[in-house]
């Protein structure tokens, strides 16, 4: 039996993290018949949940495990959760703080604090089934794209001189290249793809698709990543691709997927909006898994493995001491665009702005 009230719930994580769990909010919503209020961890994930009409407001708190006397921010939110006089909350992460403040008002807490070998996707169907709540099928992530997104990615490649052409979205880095200390310690970047490798795929991407533009996705602290991509591209390629990095906040970022004809990312955030959204995607992995890890959305989404006898490591041991990612040095340029090939963006509408 369902009680009266608010719902609440909780999942901080990275930007893929927070893709692939809208598809939990929104069953959520649907089963309570109302939207959820979220608490996460803030900073730019969030923002894959702006204009889902599932969501009520967003929490957002910066150290979810600190002491109060640490982290008056999370005080603050745990008092104003207090308040609320939530029905009920759903635990998909942990955070002692709002835990002890929803015990205090009444709050009914559904925790679910595995770490699943299987998809999260999967793992949380699972869940929500013996909580009794339906999930669609397929059950796949919910991001919300605006016409003032789309709009904002078409003048944004318009300024670069590529606007109205079918455009390739390129991400190369991950979340250890937003760090801006990246380049001092290369070693640790262990989801990094050769230069040379990103240069000759992109320019047998540019002689497939004549007509088709590139742009080089990042954050502003990605910025000489893209530089050094595009420095590594033939004069003529050069000339059709845009280094976005320092002009593209997220929701831009959403309406320049939702409206590319294909995207190639490494294994990170920007690739879940991407297959979200519809956009057909080769990923490439190496230490994670794919099994358990790959976006999924409504395109085509295909991941590429090298192999490598000692891939995937994440969870090990091996994971934090490797200083050589020959999972992804190993990776081939000719694995990589057969799976563009069976993404078949090819058959996709190319999607040009009008």
């Amino acid at each position: 039996m369902q009680r009266n009230g608010p719902i609440l719930v909780l999942r901080a994580g990275a930007l893929g993290d927070l893709v692939q769990f809208t598809a939990v909010i929104a069953a959520l919503a649907d089963h309570h018949d109302q939207p959820v209020d979220v608490v996460t961890n803030g900073g730019f994930a969030d923002q894959a949940l702006t204009g889902m009409p599932e969501v009520g407001r967003v929490f957002a708190m910066r150290h979810r495990r600190r002491p109060v006397w640490l982290a008056p921010d999370l005080h603050l939110v745990g008092k104003t959760l207090a308040q609320r006089g939530y029905s009920e909350a759903y635990a998909f992460d942990r955070s002692p703080v709002i835990e002890r403040a929803l015990v205090a008002a009444g709050t009914l807490i559904h925790t679910d604090l595995n770490s699943p070998a299987e998809h999260s996707l999967d793992h949380y169907a699972v869940i929500l089934a013996h909580l009794g709540i339906a999930v669609p099928q397929p059950f796949l992530p919910r991001v919300v794209v605006t016409a003032g997104e789309r709009r904002s990615a078409n003048e944004l490649m318009q300024r670069h001189g590529l606007g109205g052409r079918p455009v390739i979205a390129i991400q190369p880095g991950n979340s250890r290249t937003l760090h801006p200390l990246h380049r001092l310690r290369p070693q640790r970047n262990l989801k990094a793809w050769p230069t040379s490798s990103w240069a000759a795929t992109i320019t047998a991407l540019a002689y497939q698709h004549p007509e088709a533009v590139f742009a080089v996705l990042g954050a502003p602290s990605e910025w000489g990543v893209g530089e050094e991509l595009k420095a590594a591209l033939p004069p003529a390629v050069q000339t059709r691709t845009a280094n976005l990095a320092n002009e593209l906040p997220v929701r831009t970022l959403v309406g320049l997927l939702d409206g590319a004809f294909g995207c190639l990312s490494v294994d990170t955030g920007p690739a879940h909006l991407a297959a979200a959204v519809g956009c057909p995607l080769v990923v490439l992995f190496g230490p994670a898994d794919p099994l358990a890890m790959a976006p999924r959305g409504p395109a085509p989404v295909r991941t590429v493995v090298s192999g490598a006898a000692c891939s995937p490591c994440y969870g090990t041991a091996a994971r934090d001491t490797c200083r050589d990612n020959v999972c992804m040095r190993t990776l081939s340029v000719t694995k990589v665009l057969a799976a563009w090939a069976e993404a078949s963006p090819t058959r996709v509408r190319l999607r040009i702005p009008a």
